[in-house]
């Protein structure tokens, strides 16, 4: 999958307590997440309310860009949403086989874009993603030559080369390489200006 660094969310470890919302948020739930983010050493907490920043907590910390990693899945469904919305998809329900033909064969012609989004495309994949998917030079590709472990539609299976077809689809369809067209359709717009985005 493409390393996604946002440039905000997730950071928490030590509280260094900038508040700007005048409105409260009930103090025991507070404790409790800002608790629980220790615990699990996340770098950094940042907290809206009311679509009003309500506090930032770095925990000693120092606020930087994180890699946010399977997360970024998330990311690319947006783009796929908004695909939709712009009216260049027509459904998630499409075969993948009308934007890559040569997927118009054996059970690959059944993979929709729902299949790519849910982890059920039945295609083989290693979780790992150092194993396969960060030495190929070409992410798309390597998800178009997998073979079919799964009947698609059957099985969930966590998969990395899916989430980077649907990156592709985003290039078919826009001509932009999906962090392009995510930055113009969805990060500019939230003032999302410094991230970094791995994609081959």
């Amino acid at each position: 999958m493409k390393k996604f660094i946002l440039p905000f969310l997730i950071a928490l470890t030590l509280l260094s307590n900038r508040t700007y919302s005048q409105n409260k948020i009930d103090k025991a739930a507070l404790d409790t997440l800002l608790k629980a983010a220790k615990q699990t050493q996340t770098d950094g907490l940042v907290i809206y309310q009311d679509g009003k920043l309500y506090g930032e907590y770095y925990f000693g910390k120092e606020p930087k860009k994180i890699e946010a990693m399977s997360s970024t899945k998330s990311i690319v469904n947006l783009a796929i949403g908004k695909l939709i919305t712009d009216g260049l998809l027509t459904s998630i329900d499409q075969p993948v086989y009308e934007f890559y033909p040569e997927w118009k064969q054996g059970m690959k012609k059944d993979i929709t874009i729902r299949h790519l989004l849910n982890h059920t495309s039945g295609m083989q994949n290693f979780p790992n993603t150092n194993i396969e998917i960060y030495p190929s030079p070409n992410f798309v590709n390597l998800a178009l030559a997998a073979e079919l472990t799964d009947k698609p539609g059957t099985k969930f299976s966590y998969n990395n080369k899916a989430v980077n077809l649907l990156g592709g689809i985003v290039k078919v369809l826009t001509r932009k390489r999906v962090d392009n067209y995510l930055y113009e359709k969805i990060f500019e717009p939230l003032g999302i200006n410094d991230f970094d985005w791995q994609a081959r």
